[in-house]
């Protein structure tokens, strides 16, 4: 018996592996890449918006304690006055401390990182009272949490 050699289909073998490199080639096109975003609300200027406008921020500040930082284009001191923002900030949180407002007073030197590192800040620590402002960016402290009542209702027995 005399052996054949194998003969291979080339058109299929060329579709093969083809249809394989353009799938890897092309496979990043086709994937959708989860786009992520930061929602910042941004007061309107004027009084009759309600809790967020301005106004009624300028309002908030006036009577509370301010610890005033302003960055400016000095990268050095900005870098340790941004760690003194992380540390205010988180000190406002821990401590439930409403009374004190942290104000960053933006400069036209101010750069974008500046800002988004202010904005990362609050959102890695979780801040819930933040706000951009005119040229400012401000830090309030939380209000603690409510605690529900411990009275207990005790079930009335009838007998």
């Amino acid at each position: 018996m005399n052996k054949t050699k194998k003969l291979f289909y080339l058109p299929g073998i060329i579709s093969l592996i083809g249809i394989w490199s353009f799938y890897f080639y092309f496979k990043e096109r086709f994937i959708q890449k989860k786009e992520t975003y930061l929602t910042l609300a941004i007061p309107k200027d004027g009084n009759k918006y309600g809790l967020l406008s301005v106004g009624s921020i300028i309002k908030q500040i006036v009577t509370k304690k301010q610890i005033k930082i302003e960055l400016n284009d000095d990268v050095e001191t900005n870098q340790k006055k941004m760690e003194l923002v992380k540390y205010e900030a988180r000190k406002l949180k821990f401590t439930k401390d409403t009374m004190t407002v942290i104000n960053i007073s933006l400069t036209n030197e101010t750069t974008y990182g500046d800002i988004v590192k202010l904005l990362d800040l609050c959102y890695i620590d979780k801040h819930k009272r933040f706000v951009l402002m005119k040229k400012s960016f401000l830090i309030f402290g939380e209000y603690p949490k409510l605690q529900k009542d411990t009275i207990k209702q005790i079930p009335l027995i009838y007998l």
